[in-house]
């Protein structure tokens, strides 16, 4: 009995002993591993504590909540707004779906230089891939056309050669004939620019010129055209290597009196 007894306090001592050695060389280890603040510390790493904003999977946007009061049209938008009584792109027909209710995605304003002071004129990014245009004393309003890569070659093609050639027209573009009203771009060493002045704050809205919408300003250039019957309009501008188009009518006085901002 005392032999059997002996034999347990044996095995008990060994598996202290194997136990304290374990739990040195997992000390060991942490020390051998842990940073001079780590072991200065007890191997407990300090952390500095996370705020909600180092949490964010995207900073704020500094232009979300900024306001823009556009140069040619009687109101001061605010991207993440609501416009009240737009007019639809065909006079007294809304047509279907369409509505008067227009969120605000993001206001662009472009410096353009020409024989003379700038040009301003502001591009107002509505939902429903629509724009309203401010320029000349004018105001526009105008739905994104989709492109093909010829597409926005022929718009290349079509402004070089307006410039070299003093060719004035394009012909049946998307249907329709028109006529070159005017061309943006560098002049006389100045650049033509575009820049963001307000965004959404909504990350989730798809802003059309989002590659432009950090408040820099981009070098960019266009061109506008009328319809050979007068009655639509067409603003294509290129920017950071991509070309996009919009088509659609010039508002008169009532209908740009009407545009309220909530």
């Amino acid at each position: 009995m005392n032999m059997f007894l002996k034999l347990l306090e044996w095995v008990f001592a060994v598996g202290i002993l194997g136990i304290l050695a374990y739990m040195v060389t997992i000390v060991i280890k942490n020390l051998a591993h842990a940073t001079p603040d780590a072991v200065s510390t007890g191997g407990t790493r300090k952390e500095t504590p996370m705020t909600l904003n180092a949490r964010s999977a995207a900073p704020a946007n500094p232009l979300a909540g900024a306001s823009m009061k556009c140069v040619n049209l009687p109101l001061t938008v605010t991207a993440g707004r609501i416009l009240m009584d737009v007019p639809s792109l065909v006079p007294g027909h809304g047509g279907s779906g369409w509505t008067e209710r227009r969120y605000v995605m993001a206001g662009f304003q472009v410096k353009a230089p020409f024989d003379g002071p700038d040009e301003v004129y502001d591009v107002v990014e509505l939902d429903g891939g629509y724009l309203l245009l401010g320029r000349s004393n004018d105001a526009y309003l105008l739905q994104q056309l989709p492109l093909t890569p010829a597409e926005e070659k022929r718009l290349n093609d079509e402004r070089k050669q307006a410039l070299d050639q003093n060719d004035s027209g394009i012909r049946d573009f998307k249907g329709t004939n028109w006529d070159l009203q005017s061309i943006a771009g560098e002049f006389q060493g100045r650049a033509c620019t575009i820049r963001a002045v307000t965004v959404t704050p909504d990350p989730k809205d798809k802003v059309t010129l989002v590659r432009c919408s950090d408040g820099r300003a981009h070098n960019y250039f266009d061109l506008h055209a009328y319809s050979a019957n007068g009655d639509g309009w067409l603003y294509a501008f290129y920017v950071d290597g991509v070309w996009s188009a919009y088509v659609g009518r010039k508002l008169d006085s009532m209908d740009v009196n009407r545009i309220k901002a909530l």
